[in-house]
């Protein structure tokens, strides 16, 4: 998934790109930090530079933007419905958690 703008210069890196990955296969920060020996803290770092990079501010619009990047469409069930209950905060995807 090596997202370009307009000019063809990358938006994210290798690493922010294999943490993007991870996420979208369902990982949470502790089981990414492991398998891309990091710490769990820089595992939320990449997280909050990508958000930032890309417009997204949680989770699952982060998956959302990977798999269309790909051209998957995502499930019905992934899509928003409009309805602010149940959204997490950037802060809260970041860190892998759910309320």
């Amino acid at each position: 998934m090596r997202l370009q703008d307009a000019h063809g210069i990358y938006l994210l890196s290798k690493r922010e790109e294999d943490v993007v990955r991870l996420v979208a296969q369902g990982l949470m920060n502790r089981e990414i930090s492991v398998q891309l020996g990091l710490s769990e803290h820089t595992v939320r770092n990449y997280l909050f530079r990508v958000f930032d990079k890309l417009g997204v501010s949680t989770r699952v619009e982060l998956v959302v933007y990977y798999l269309q990047e790909r051209g998957v469409e995502p499930a019905e069930s992934t899509k928003g419905n409009g309805s602010s209950s149940g959204r997490q905060t950037s802060r809260a995807s970041a860190n892998g958690t759910t309320d």
